[in-house]
């Protein structure tokens, strides 16, 4: 079990010391979230002690027109960051304080190495990465709106029932995956 104060010091210690060289302050603290600012922008950590033992690292500026803080793997998409370490960042879990440590250390090094653009305050990296992300969000949405159609309709074409393939997968020919577009064509050669 981690408590909130050996939290505090863990942050304090592996980010904090990385973000003043960006000019960022400790500005927050407590209840599992350390927050560092500096004008405009901010770097959150938080930990979920409760229920997943999660830790969670945003960054986000300061404007709040601007939309939620992105998430440290968010920011690492846009970045030349390596596929490895957006997969880190994605889910860094543990209850273990050593652990926690070895999480923080990891991800100071990220923030450093490739979000430096980000800790700057290069706010084009934000409108990038937030961009990214919304769009990765619309893949998604409609990955899973048309999940009960592609179903339906790979049942019809495994009954070789074409019209009914054409019906399913014409209305959303756009959203169509390279199998599924090929099957729609077939089935339009077949009406």
């Amino acid at each position: 079990m981690i408590d909130d104060e050996a939290f505090v010091n863990a942050v304090r210690v592996s980010v904090g010391a990385s973000l003043a060289s960006f000019g960022y302050e400790l500005a927050i603290h407590g209840r599992y979230t350390v927050r560092f600012e500096r004008p405009g922008f901010f770097v959150e950590v938080n930990y979920d002690a409760l229920r997943s033992c999660e830790l969670s690292i945003r960054l986000g500026e300061a404007n709040a027109s601007t939309g939620s803080p992105l998430e440290l793997a968010d920011a690492l998409r846009v970045s030349e960051a390596a596929e490895e370490d957006v997969g880190f960042a994605k889910l860094m879990q543990t209850s273990d304080p050593d652990v926690l440590v070895h999480l923080l250390t990891r991800a100071t090094k990220l923030l450093r190495g490739s979000l430096g653009r980000f800790l700057d305050g290069d706010s084009t990296q934000y409108a990038t990465a937030r961009a990214l992300r919304s769009q990765r969000a619309a893949r998604y949405t409609l990955t899973v709106r048309n999940a009960p159609i592609l179903n339906a309709a790979d049942e019809a074409w495994a009954a070789k029932d074409f019209d009914q393939v054409h019906a399913l997968l014409n209305p959303i020919r756009d959203g169509l995956e390279e199998p599924h577009r090929r099957r729609l064509a077939f089935s339009e050669r077949r009406l």
